[in-house]
């Protein structure tokens, strides 16, 4: 973007925001409405100094709104199968509070698998047998 292209940065006062002004680029045809609000990225560079000021203000200020909008939004449940954490016999006596061999012997029942001949326990196969075992219990 040349110093020619910043000229055409038009400040304009937002409804609702007295004294506030902001700088924004003509909205090109065929561009969507965000791209005629958001200058390039090379903008900033030709900003002069009282701009590139109310530049960064605002751009905290946009980025803040936007995180905090973000946090409103649903989130859609992925249809792709979550991917399993995989715990040590060591981790899962640990989770337990059991001896690792007492971990081994009771590898079948806790859902352990061998990944590459290495033991390792998936985390909700684990959560199924204390959820189970805590049906049994009760």
């Amino acid at each position: 973007m040349n110093r020619a292209d910043a000229g055409a940065l038009e400040r304009v006062r937002p409804p609702g925001r007295a004294g506030a002004t902001v700088h924004r680029l003509p909205q090109r045809e065929g561009t969507s409405e965000t791209a005629g609000i958001l200058p390039p990225i090379d903008a900033v560079d030709v900003l002069e100094e009282a701009a590139l000021v109310d530049f960064a203000t605002q751009a905290a200020a946009l980025l803040e709104r936007a995180r905090a909008r973000l946090h409103t939004i649903p989130k859609v449940a992925s249809t792709a199968p979550a991917l399993d954490e995989y715990l040590t016999a060591e981790q899962v006596a640990q989770l337990l509070n059991a001896e690792p061999s007492w971990i081994y012997r009771h590898t079948p029942q806790l859902g352990g698998v061998k990944l590459d001949g290495i033991l390792r326990f998936p985390r909700r196969r684990l959560e199924a047998y204390l959820a189970r075992q805590a049906r049994l219990g009760a």
